[in-house]
């Protein structure tokens, strides 16, 4: 299949730096978004929080826009990994328009008290948002980040710190909502409202490690 978004004849994504080298790529990838995904979560860099099709595309193109020109838009291919095929390229709008008109119709979860049928709903959504799996590249990072903002805004914090790398591929491989719902149920907790307020100290010393971090990124040119 021609894609795209790749250099002819590689498995490499057309990037900013124009890195043909896979291994190369995924480093220089990780470097870059790990910082804005941590920037986003701790509130550094604003997303306004509309539980749409356009806060998931705004998550995506903060994380990524340092390295992808597509960061933030909707793939124009179909992709698949092993045993799943994603939502078709042609039926994206459709079909986010569905998931998110249905969780506005669910008032954002807001209305549900019991923390299993949360974590039901919770689950519901994480798994609809993978199976339309928007973006040619970053869909896992985004989803996550999503579904933070949207266990947050009903008081929980997910502790995705806590479920494996190899958990996350078997609960979007499965597709099973019973069985994220289990684990999503065991890593939600509630907020202490207590601690979500900024401490200076804390502040300072994020800002510090952030400067430091992008200290890193020195010797990377876009091309």
């Amino acid at each position: 299949m021609n894609d795209k978004y790749l250099y002819p004849g590689t498995d490499v994504l057309i990037n900013k730096f124009n890195i043909k080298n896979s291994e190369e790529l995924v480093e220089v990838e990780r470097r870059l978004t790990s910082l804005n995904y941590q920037n986003i979560s701790e509130g550094r860099i604003k997303i306004k929080k509309t539980f749409d099709y356009k806060h998931l595309k705004s998550l995506h193109k903060e994380l990524f826009k340092d390295i992808y020109d597509w960061a933030g838009k909707e793939r124009t291919v179909d992709i698949s990994k092993p045993g799943t095929l994603f939502c078709r390229a042609i039926f994206i709008e459709e079909e986010a328009k569905r998931i998110f008109n249905s969780l506005k119709k669910d008032n954002f979860l807001k209305d549900i008290k019991d923390k299993t049928e949360f974590s039901e709903k919770l689950g519901q959504v994480f798994l609809d948002i993978n199976m339309l799996h928007p973006f040619r590249e970053g869909n896992g990072r985004s989803q996550r980040l999503f579904i933070s903002d949207l266990a947050k805004e009903n008081g929980y914090r997910l502790e995705w710190e806590n479920i494996s790398k190899e958990t996350m591929i078997q609960m979007s491989r499965n597709d099973n909502v019973k069985e994220v719902a289990k684990i999503f149920k065991e890593n939600l907790k509630e907020i202490n409202q207590a601690l979500e307020k900024k401490n200076p100290l804390v502040e300072k010393i994020q800002a510090k490690r952030e400067n430091k971090e992008q200290n890193t990124y020195k010797g990377l040119t876009k091309k």
